[in-house]
């Protein structure tokens, strides 16, 4: 008998409606966000944060191939090898992947 592995991915959408109290985009102050994230946190029984957000944000974007002074530079870092220290998880596949694809142009040439 041969096992799967199922990834259940949980997508949650937050409409934050307060007519009168900004435009739209307008950054929140960290007190609205820390308190809609300790609510949402309560009722789903699920433990999130603000920076989990952040720190899944930073990691696809390094994913997706953006250069770490981008990065950075979003990110509001001054020094840069904070955010290679605190955001670059290299994953055995990642490391493959990039393995693959460095003998594919190592063979083109």
């Amino acid at each position: 008998m041969s096992t799967r592995k199922i990834l259940i991915v949980l997508t949650v959408f937050v409409v934050i409606k307060a007519p009168g109290k900004g435009e739209i985009g307008t950054p929140l102050a960290y007190k609205t966000v820390d308190s809609l994230f300790r609510r949402l946190s309560k009722k789903t029984g699920i433990k999130v944060n603000p920076h989990l957000l952040r720190h899944s944000h930073a990691s696809e974007l390094i994913k997706a191939g953006w250069d770490m002074t981008r990065v950075q530079k979003r990110l509001g870092h001054t020094d840069i090898q904070t955010t290679v220290n605190t955001y670059v998880h290299l994953l055995d596949e990642d490391l493959r992947s990039a393995y693959k694809k460095y003998l594919q142009c190592r063979g083109q040439k």
